[in-house]
């Protein structure tokens, strides 16, 4: 103020800041150009705060006099003018004016002190430990204990099956066709009449959708068999080969007109020596049990390239410190098991006209130990204050 008085006031090297802000980019999806007039949605529900603004010529967007604390997540969302979302979106980074650090000599501390502090340390906290709700505890270094999930079967299927894959396993790996499936069944080969087994000497394998016969060795088609699962009739198929020809194409084109292989839960390889529980022997290289979906599978969680979310630096709200209640009695503790290691601390010690602090704690009950003061601050004008200084219990 004396400076500014004396008419030698200094310009402020950064923008005074009114508020928190958010800015960033927005580009067009495929040709990467800066988009003009999109819509910014801005959503951090932990305080309520909702917000929208539109682009700039240069796809700039910015949204200020924000006031959020610390860890606050903001949602951001933007919409084409035509209010389609857009995934090309770019949140600037926070940005401060440039310090210098401040330089301390480092001293090489005494072993021998530091083994000492350190044994009475340990010494001191396993004695509070056990006054702790008046019974000894003991820390452990952490357990884990792992065990391959025991998956219950599906249906008598995969009870009567040597492989099973289901939805979950093809999802991970990317597999979205029929054809591409069957190859991660060992032993199956895939001919122009159909599956068969080298492990039964090339006998034809058939195919069943939730228990219906898609396409047996003879070529017949429909029959419900065993269908423990089915949400489907035997009454929907024909009972005579009228839809189907013996061509091992047509016979995949039609499974997938009829069951998209989105709609598949799991398939299943029963071989042809355990075939005869479903089929009566009629599989002699074995069935394809292919169940479909029924609502209950776990929906997958897909990402959303279009919200963003970012956590700016928000300002810090005042801590809190807690120590025991003295003035009510004890503190809630038995005499002589205070054993607290820190005994108090206050972020925002006020100087007084005298240059001067007071504050009072209470000590601890550890017998012939000295505690240690520390005192760090910044000045008005911007130094930085450390200090400390040992005390001795009398």
């Amino acid at each position: 103020m004396p400076h500014a008085l004396a008419g030698k006031a200094v310009a402020p090297q950064f923008p005074i800041e009114q508020g928190q802000a958010l800015s960033g980019t927005i580009r067009t999806e495929w040709r990467n150009k800066l988009m003009e007039n999109a819509t910014i949605k801005v959503i951090a529900p932990d305080i309520r705060y909702a917000e929208t603004t539109l682009s700039d010529a240069n796809g700039k967007w910015f949204i200020d006099n924000m006031s959020f604390p610390d860890s606050v997540k903001f949602l951001v969302q933007a919409e084409s003018p035509k209010g389609s979302t857009l995934s090309n979106l770019r949140i600037d980074d926070d940005k401060f004016p440039f310090i210098t650090g401040v330089t301390f000599t480092k001293k090489t501390p005494n072993r021998a002190i530091l083994d000492e502090q350190e044994i009475s340390y340990i010494s001191n906290e396993k004695n509070r430990l056990t006054y702790i709700d008046g019974f000894a505890t003991i820390l452990l270094d952490e357990v884990v204990v792992t065990k391959r999930k025991v998956k219950n079967p599906e249906n008598i299927y995969e009870v009567l099956a040597v492989r099973s894959y289901d939805y979950q396993f093809f999802e991970k790996r990317g597999v979205s066709s029929y054809e591409t499936a069957i190859r991660y069944f060992a032993g199956i080969v895939s001919t122009q009449k159909g599956l068969s087994s080298m492990r039964d000497r090339g006998q034809p394998i058939g195919i069943l959708v939730d228990g219906v016969p898609l396409e047996t060795s003879d070529g017949d088609v429909g029959g419900v068999i065993m269908n423990p699962n089915s949400r489907r009739t035997a009454a929907r198929f024909p009972t005579t080969s009228t839809v189907m020809e013996s061509s091992f194409d047509n016979t995949f084109n039609y499974l997938i007109q009829m069951y998209p292989f989105d709609v598949v839960k799991q398939i299943d390889y029963i071989p042809g020596y355990a075939s005869i529980a479903i089929g009566g022997g009629r599989y002699k290289g074995g069935v394809i049990c292919i169940t479909t979906k029924d609502g209950s599978e776990k929906v997958t969680k897909k990402t959303d390239f279009t919200l963003k979310v970012v956590s700016p630096l928000g300002y810090q709200k005042p801590a809190e410190f807690y120590a025991p209640r003295y003035d009510t009695g004890n503190g809630g503790i038995g005499e002589g098991t205070d054993l607290r290691e820190t005994l108090y601390w206050n972020p925002s010690i006020a100087i007084d006209g005298n240059k001067q602090a007071h504050f009072n704690f209470y000590t601890n009950d550890v017998a012939n130990t000295s505690y240690t003061i520390t005192v760090e601050g910044v000045t008005q004008s911007g130094e930085l204050i450390h200090a400390t200084k040992k005390i001795t219990k009398k």
